[in-house]
């Protein structure tokens, strides 16, 4: 399709993240003249995330090129059999072949695919959060941790003095290149600790959280606000739904 020509861009993303990762994308394909639409997929399912992209395929007027990136391409590769679909292009993307899965093309890369051995990763044992409000509607949320059962296993006082140093990297480099989070003097270390206050349009607090779980802190947090903020849901069921992350060790 050339620029000035009939036809939308609708950009699908991939999974751990939105559609604001399209921004520079958008931008450059509108300067040259093309319309061109974002889906946001809400994430909670595949069958979920084609729906929200056929909605915004058929609210165009227009023959649509379809494009997704990483897990956008299982999205894509259903939504495709849309009607309205004059063509479907893949950005580092999977492609499903009949009978297979995003899943399945992990867990069983095809020949020629890079493979890398995954690093040893330590369960974290010593966080708690809590959240206090008091009569007059003040708020603290606080996540506080010691890093493992019993911290450095050194005590003051009565007080287990914590062990931050495993929130390092002990690998120091990886293909031959430091590790950004590797140990060294100086350095704080890497935290995910993720306490929150969340505000409504009218300043009045609508929630506060945070989590214990390391490095999956941060996905609870954000998965527990979109679905109170963005899903409507009770913050009961917001905090149990499931969460999926891909860690890179």
């Amino acid at each position: 399709m050339q620029a000035g020509s009939s036809g939308t861009v609708v950009l699908v993303h991939g999974g751990f993240v939105d559609g604001s990762g399209w921004q520079g994308v958008y931008d450059h394909l509108k300067k040259d003249g093309y319309n061109v639409a974002v889906v946001q997929n809400p994430t909670l399912s595949l069958k979920g995330d084609v729906a929200a992209t056929n909605m915004i395929i058929d609210a165009q007027s227009e023959p649509v090129i379809l494009v997704g990136h990483s897990y956008g391409g299982a999205v894509i590769t259903e939504a495709g059999t849309n009607p309205n679909v004059a063509a479907l292009v893949y950005i580092a993307a999977f492609a499903p072949d009949k009978g297979e899965s995003v899943g399945s093309l992990i867990k069983d890369p095809p020949p020629g695919a890079p493979v890398r051995a995954r690093g040893m990763v330590s369960l974290e044992k010593g966080t708690s959060h809590f959240v206090a409000v008091d009569r007059w509607g003040n708020v603290a949320s606080e996540t506080s941790t010691i890093e493992s059962g019993f911290g450095s296993g050194l005590m003051v006082n009565g007080y287990y003095l914590n062990n931050e140093l495993t929130d390092f990297s002990f690998v120091p480099t990886m293909d031959g290149l430091p590790v950004a989070n590797r140990i060294e003097g100086g350095k704080r270390p890497r935290s995910s600790m993720s306490p929150t206050i969340v505000y409504g349009p009218d300043g009045r607090i609508r929630l506060a959280i945070g989590a214990a779980g390391g490095a999956t802190i941060i996905v609870q947090v954000a998965k527990a606000i979109m679905g109170v903020v963005d899903w409507k849901l009770s913050a009961q069921e917001a905090l149990g739904l499931e969460h999926v992350r891909r860690e890179r060790v």
